[in-house]
């Protein structure tokens, strides 16, 4: 699997509440982290802060498959 990891834009912003959700899903799996899965994201006004300041990094394959979010202030 071909993966490219590039700077957000923001016509990626309505997909990545969605994928953070996802993510935080494999957080059930440690009994000591599984409160995280349950935990607030990012919304759509936050992640489009983020990145218009390039602060938001996605996988793509070719749909976005992840996101990282180095600091974004809930």
């Amino acid at each position: 699997m071909n993966m490219l990891i590039r700077l957000a834009r923001p016509a990626d912003v309505a997909a990545l509440p969605a994928i953070e959700r996802s993510a935080a899903e494999l957080f059930r799996l440690d009994p000591q982290l599984a409160w995280l899965a349950d935990a607030e994201v990012a919304d759509v006004a936050q992640h489009l802060r983020a990145i218009e300041e390039a602060n938001v990094w996605v996988a793509e394959t070719p749909e976005l498959a992840g996101l990282l979010l180095p600091t974004i202030p809930l």
